[in-house]
């Protein structure tokens, strides 16, 4: 999202400010999974290649089922982190409700149930950070 400089937004500033976040479209590939897609991809046509007696034109025909494994690994990643957030964000709204319950005000509910998420994922989890401040930094209370 970009606010330009002559934009009606109520920021007050005049230069041009982009927001950071994360893209939940995207994936990445580590070395480690390019070198596994690609031992799988190998390892495909290798057995085809057994199975065509030893033709090397089989391998190459099985060129884009290497294609369609990287794509594929990439869809299922993707899917896996929605369901990942999903279910992370179900688990936050459990704990808000379970704070607001025991009685704590809606401030210290939202800094609780982000502690308790914190802690069930993990400071270094990059799903939990938003833009390199976690959730439970966004307020200035601290939780009891």
């Amino acid at each position: 999202m970009r606010i330009l400089a002559g934009s009606q937004a109520k920021t007050g500033m005049a230069e041009e400010k982009e927001t950071k976040g994360i893209d939940y479209q995207t994936w990445e590939f580590t070395g480690r999974e390019y070198l596994e897609i690609a031992g799988i991809s190998l390892g495909i046509a290798a057995a085809v290649n057994l199975l065509c007696y030893r033709a090397w034109w089989a391998c190459i025909a099985v060129v884009p089922v290497g294609i369609v494994c990287f794509h594929t690994y990439r869809k299922n990643r993707i899917q896996r982190r929605k369901e990942e957030l999903y279910d992370s964000f179900r688990d936050l709204i459990a704990w808000m409700h379970t704070a607001l319950r025991s009685g704590y005000s809606m401030e210290n509910a939202v800094l609780e149930a982000a502690g308790q998420l914190e802690q069930s994922l993990g400071k270094e989890n990059d799903d939990f950070r938003a833009g390199g401040t976690t959730v439970s930094g966004s307020c200035g209370a601290k939780p009891h």
